[in-house]
């Protein structure tokens, strides 16, 4: 059948690369208590990068709230708040300039979110320019396009179907493919937040999205055609 695909949009604040004195590789994501986001694996996933390839790296979760998931290992939350790898920044109930520079600062997303539609951080994340490295779940390949190295994942694999979107069997991430990926945007940063901002001014801007959502309900007869000259 025909489709159309209209993602979340948001305004882009970012393009400059990262002024860095060191090395160190700035990694980021949005905490969320939905086990889905998979952050559990993301902090492991970093601890690996720090363990066994040796790496000097940092992650930032933002919005950190102290709580976990239910149905999370009994170890995620001292791994969160007692890794040297890890830095936390409490919750926000609005975009700020803390966060905001802390986007800033970072060299890209990092995205294991699974089945997921339309994830707002991600969309976010790339407003301030930001690559986008995870795996090609859900409605993230929509988003990110070439503006990122997303590692093919098998949503099907365990069955579509879930009792709800916080419980199913979830897909196991190969952590050197990720590790590609994620020295595929670090060798060329300039290149991929050129693609980000490119990608993000063409499909994931608010002004561009909402022209999406107009031509669709025109197309079906729910507005009028007057809308067009809005």
């Amino acid at each position: 059948k025909t489709s159309n695909i209209i993602v979340n949009g948001s305004t882009f604040k970012g393009g400059m690369l990262p002024k860095k004195n060191s090395t160190e590789i700035r990694l980021i994501v949005i905490y969320s208590l939905n086990p889905s986001k998979r952050i559990y694996e993301t902090v492991q996933f970093v601890r690996w990068l720090f363990e066994e390839k040796g790496l000097s790296v940092e992650l930032v979760i933002l919005g950190y709230t102290g709580e976990i998931p239910e149905v999370a290992p009994r170890d995620m939350k001292q791994l969160i708040e007692n890794s040297p790898f890890v830095r936390t920044l409490p919750w926000f109930n609005e975009l700020t300039n803390e966060t905001s520079a802390e986007l800033n600062r970072a060299d890209c997303y990092l995205c294991f979110s699974e089945r997921d539609p339309c994830p707002n951080a991600v969309v976010e994340s790339m407003a301030h320019g930001l690559p986008v490295v995870g795996i090609a779940s859900g409605g993230v390949p929509d988003i990110v396009g070439d503006a990122g190295e997303l590692v093919p994942i098998d949503d099907f694999c365990n069955g579509f179907f879930a009792a709800y979107r916080w419980e199913h069997d979830f897909t196991p991430i190969n952590f050197d493919s990720v590790y590609e990926a994620l020295q595929k945007v670090l060798d060329a940063p300039q290149k991929y937040r050129s693609r980000v901002e490119q990608r993000f001014l063409s499909q994931l801007d608010i002004s561009v999205t909402a022209k999406f959502y107009a031509d669709v309900l025109i197309e079906v007869g729910m507005i009028d055609d007057l809308v067009k000259d809005l």
